[in-house]
């Protein structure tokens, strides 16, 4: 367990000028925030779910723990600056000091809570291994034999429900629970009873549009295997960099590039990506026309 004793001296001085108690307000709120810090441990532990995730688990955990304590540190300097009427008393009590010594520590607070929020939902993507061609053709296939079987379930089901013949029953048998069969058996707005027909014509449609979507990433697969997994394609102060493995276009810089062009990639679907230290996106057409437009190179 984490402990964060050594802050509570500071949590305590953080309440001298705005509480009567200020040892008790301190003690609990630091309780608090080592009660929160542990919660968020356990949080990022149980996100490692593969070997990968496990491997990046304890300098996530040491970055996210030095991040927290460094935030909460200055927030409670900023709250040590805030003083109370109540306290100090209010002859010549200096408003104006205290209102913009408030408004900082307002603002500390704010940037601790954010900072935190924006971490833990950051925090799944950072503990899975990158895609690749690989895992997203048997993601992609698995995703269409479900669809492809629920087509059939759902076509099979109707006949049943057409026919009449101890319903019930045999849609149990297949899978289904009674209150699915209810919902089937029960006739919508125009009358019609079993799966609708717009039903099974999108879940066709998803399944031609998967199907669609292996050939593309198969035809990947082989443009990588023809250039050995990546091309690189070099411009004035960079390369862009065509990863056919993992189905990604970076655009790296030798030096960080300028604001207007961080913006640019930012407005043109780029991401940037702390373990790559590069801006990517998947490899499709229009990412490589606006890699084109940024940087000015020619793919073949």
């Amino acid at each position: 367990m984490v402990s964060l004793q050594h802050l509570k001296q500071l949590a305590i001085d953080a309440h001298r000028h705005t509480s009567f108690s200020p040892e008790k307000r301190g003690t609990d709120l630091i309780a608090g925030e080592e009660r929160q810090l542990n919660e968020d441990i356990a949080y990022l532990t149980s996100l490692a779910t593969c070997e990968y995730g496990r491997e990046q688990l304890p300098a996530l955990i040491a970055s996210y723990q030095e991040k927290y304590e460094s935030l909460l540190r200055v927030w409670l300097y900023a709250k040590g600056r805030c003083i109370s009427a109540m306290i100090v008393g209010p002859s010549k009590f200096p408003t104006r000091r205290a209102e913009k010594a408030n408004n900082i520590e307002d603002k500390r607070c704010r940037e601790f809570i954010e900072w935190r929020e924006r971490f833990l939902a950051r925090a799944p993507r950072w503990l899975k291994p990158a895609s690749t061609i690989l895992s997203e053709i048997d993601e992609a296939r698995k995703k269409m034999d479900e669809r492809m079987h629920q087509q059939e379930r759902m076509k099979e089901a109707n006949k049943i429900i057409r026919k009449g013949e101890q319903v019930t029953e045999r849609l149990m048998e297949m899978g289904f629970t009674k209150p699915q069969i209810a919902k089937l058996l029960t006739a919508d707005f125009a009358g019609r009873i079993g799966f609708p027909d717009y039903k099974l014509t999108n879940n066709n449609a998803e399944v031609n549009r998967l199907r669609k979507r292996i050939a593309q990433l198969e035809a990947k697969q082989v443009k990588g295997r023809e250039c050995d997994g990546e091309q690189v394609f070099a411009f004035e102060g960079g390369s862009v960099v065509l990863n056919y493995d993992i189905d990604r276009l970076h655009i790296m810089h030798d030096e960080k590039p300028e604001q207007t062009v961080i913006d640019q990639l930012k407005k043109s679907g780029f991401n940037w990506s702390r373990a790559g230290r590069c801006w990517q996106r998947k490899i499709t057409a229009d990412a490589k026309w606006k890699a084109a437009q940024i940087t000015g190179v020619a793919f073949d």
